[in-house]
């Protein structure tokens, strides 16, 4: 499509061609939430296309050729925080949070094209790459109305050494209603998080939230503003914490106080992916039946302090890894899910109880390029640490017909960094192609989750 943007009237089979003032690529186009404009990114500037009056504007100036992007998220933040858009539409469609991102602090970096066969710019490539220990890109936060105008910016300027020293990173950035701009920013150890509430009007900043932990702090998307015709806790929030060591969901007043606990236990939420305020649920996919599993559960979204927590009613059924889509209506769900030892498979649910509404998709097994490989799911073992927690590890053994009987040469692979779950019960785990070609060549693979305790 070469960087082109293309937009299809369903009812008139006719496409619209985004008009061009350049030859440059569009990049990470949104539409807005009333479905009346189209946001993108040209030259390191932000733009607005107005899908019923054809007519295209730029919001943003002086980024291109100063080493400056707006709109754009910067590879920080891509790479390591999961944060890939560098700008947000506020609910009603009026204004876009974007952020500025100044690189003129980093050295640049070239990498050689070693298998090319000439040489000169074709041959080489220069990034502005953030090393370890050295200086961050600079990054602010403005917001602009969707039909041009004064940018206003907010009182807020991550990287810049010596003046916010907990605030080095942007991690993620949240319209609530009313127009009320919220910013996670966390510092350059992982240990210190808040929540900062903006007023768009001043670019005036409000803490609400603040978490210390002197390992590390896991980063999510768990954070839900509440409507605002919430009459129990307007402009509240809902917000996932570890403090107890595992990872829960917890209600929040608009002040940012919290009320209560919402879900507790030695398990974890894994993502919060609708609320019913008006029946006061939130649906959110956790580890209450398995470390190995991920399912469908659903909660009391206003806890009662003179009671002990209901345990959450599970909604999804069958063994391994769930991942659902609510529909808007919060009446049914589409589940997406497989395990070690099933193929993933594609079904609609009421929401209410869970019951089955129709099979969508189901591979079958009959493949033959699957028994070609002779993939053979690995065996899930447990082993107690020092400290007597468990540790989940699978093994893929190789064939003692083939092979002999154990023991085998031992190939181990772990993951040292935080938040990452090698091991569950899940088809990833079986369609592990280095793995199963190890065990193909005699190889033993003993892959394990290490726990970082926090």
């Amino acid at each position: 499509m070469s960087g082109q943007i293309y937009i299809q009237d369903l009812s008139m089979h006719s496409d619209l061609k985004l008009p061009s003032a350049s030859c440059s690529p569009v990049i990470d186009p949104h539409v807005s939430p009333d479905g009346t404009m189209l946001a993108y990114v040209r030259d390191n500037e932000l733009h607005v296309f107005n899908l019923t009056r054809y007519i295209s504007k730029q919001l943003t100036s002086g980024a291109n050729g100063h080493m400056i992007t707006h709109g754009l998220s910067e590879y920080i933040a891509q790479e390591e925080m999961e944060r890939k858009n560098g700008y947000w539409w506020s609910l009603d469609s009026k204004y876009i949070a974007f952020t500025e991102v100044d690189y003129s602090g980093i050295p640049p970096f070239r990498i050689m094209h070693q298998g090319k066969s000439s040489v000169g710019s074709e041959a080489q490539e220069d990034h502005s790459y953030p090393f370890a220990g050295g200086p961050n890109v600079k990054v602010r936060l403005g917001v602009v109305s969707a039909t041009g105008g004064p940018i206003t910016w907010m009182d807020l300027l991550c990287g810049e050494r010596g003046q916010a020293n907990n605030e080095e990173y942007l991690a993620r950035v949240c319209w609530m209603h009313r127009n009320i701009l919220t910013a996670q920013v966390m510092n350059r150890s992982h240990s210190n998080l808040k929540i900062l509430k903006f007023d768009i009007k001043t670019g005036q900043r409000k803490v609400i939230l603040e978490e210390v932990n002197e390992t590390w702090i896991n980063l999510h998307d768990c954070f839900t503003p509440l409507d605002k015709v919430n009459t129990r806790y307007p402009g509240g929030f809902i917000w996932s914490s570890e403090k107890t060591g595992f990872r829960h969901l917890y209600l929040h007043n608009s002040d940012g106080k919290c009320v209560g606990p919402i879900t507790q236990g030695e398990w974890m939420v894994e993502q919060v992916v609708g609320v019913n305020e008006a029946s006061g649920i939130v649906y959110f996919t956790g580890t209450l039946d398995s470390p190995l599993e991920c399912h469908l559960y659903g909660a009391n979204l206003f806890p009662d302090a003179d009671n002990p927590l209901p345990v959450p009613f599970r909604l999804t059924h069958g063994k391994g890894k769930h991942v659902v889509v609510l529909d808007h209506q919060m009446q049914r769900f589409v589940d997406i899910y497989d395990s070690l030892g099933s193929l993933p498979k594609v079904t609609m649910h009421s929401l209410s109880d869970g019951s089955l509404i129709v099979p969508l998709y189901e591979q079958p097994l009959s493949i033959p390029r699957f028994k070609k490989l002779q993939l053979q799911p690995p065996d899930v073992i447990q082993v107690e640490s020092k400290d007597g927690t468990t540790l989940y590890g699978a093994l893929y053994k190789p064939d003692s017909a083939r092979f002999g009987p154990p023991p085998y040469k031992t190939m181990i692979q772990v993951y040292g960094g935080p938040s990452v779950q090698l091991v569950s019960d899940s088809w990833i785990n079986t369609v592990d192609m280095r793995a199963q070609y190890w065990r193909s060549r005699g190889i033993l693979v003993w892959k394990v989750s290490l726990l970082i305790k926090i």
